[in-house]
């Protein structure tokens, strides 16, 4: 950003001053002038360009967060712009990473430093792998009577074995 700019008149003393972003500096005047703010005595129509640089000593913070009891992020610290870091999410055994809070899911990822940065890792419990069981229930002789129930069943399911008996036959228990 540039300050005094206007319209003043012949032989006024104004004052110009660049103003850099944050991670610039100001490096001259458009006519090669390298004091800021300068002052500036009109003697015609002008047009000074502020020139600017990036400055190679800009030290910038990246803060990383997570919700510890489901992980740990590693990167976070100072560093010197244009630097290239590394930054990871690492789930504990019973979470996974889902993304990052710029929506990001690159886990590690690789970043250049421009700027202040803050970033939340955004982790998920896993889902347990579901197991099966297969469960065959038959009659000792198929002609005595029939079991209904057999099939693949989910852990913890309850599962429900029905024994019929034929007509002159009764049901006396299961066997393992």
């Amino acid at each position: 950003t540039v300050f005094g700019s206007g319209n003043f008149e012949y032989l006024t003393s104004t004052t110009v001053a660049a103003m850099p972003k944050a991670g610039y500096k100001f490096v001259s005047w458009s006519d090669g002038n390298t004091i800021n703010p300068r002052k500036y005595i009109v003697t015609d129509n002008a047009e000074l360009v502020a020139n600017f640089a990036i400055d190679g000593d800009a030290i910038y913070t990246i803060d990383l967060s997570c919700d510890r009891s489901h992980g740990s992020v590693v990167g976070a610290g100072q560093y010197k712009v244009n630097t290239q870091i590394a930054i990871a999410a690492l789930p504990k055994d019973k979470y996974q990473f889902l993304r990052w809070s710029d929506e990001s899911t690159e886990n590690p990822r690789n970043i250049v430093i421009t700027e202040d940065l803050t970033r939340r890792a955004i982790f998920i419990e896993k889902k347990k792998e579901k197991t099966y069981y297969h469960i065959e229930a038959y009659a000792n002789n198929s002609k005595y009577g029939r079991v209904i129930g057999s099939n693949v069943y989910e852990e913890n399911s309850n599962v429900d074995l029905f024994a019929q008996a034929y007509d002159g036959f009764y049901f006396i228990g299961w066997s393992d």
